[in-house]
């Protein structure tokens, strides 16, 4: 059954800003300083925290509960993959 919110947030421009966010750094990390780099990665973590894990699991539960599909576990998977991301970015920073 299709879902129209499930599929705004797999294919949204919040998922791809966070890659972004994440890429940046990463080359930033191989071709610069790391003063650059860690700006990327506090951008990408505050992102995280301001925004995505605010919501991102509750929609996930609620995408689960509609009915299992494609979008369902796409969202399931990108709300592991956020939480698991925005660990080790509080880790890397202690």
């Amino acid at each position: 059954m299709f879902q129209p919110g499930i599929r705004h947030v797999a294919r949204g421009p919040l998922l791809e800003k966070l890659f972004v966010l994440g890429n940046k750094g990463e080359c930033t990390a191989s071709k610069f300083q790391s003063k650059k780099a860690n700006k990327w990665r506090k951008l990408q973590k505050d992102f995280l925290v301001e925004h995505l894990s605010k919501w991102i699991a509750d929609y996930a539960l609620l995408s689960k509960e509609r009915g299992e599909g494609l979008y369902s576990y796409l969202t399931n998977i990108s709300a592991k993959w956020i939480a698991l991301d925005l660990e080790y970015l509080m880790a890397e920073n202690q």
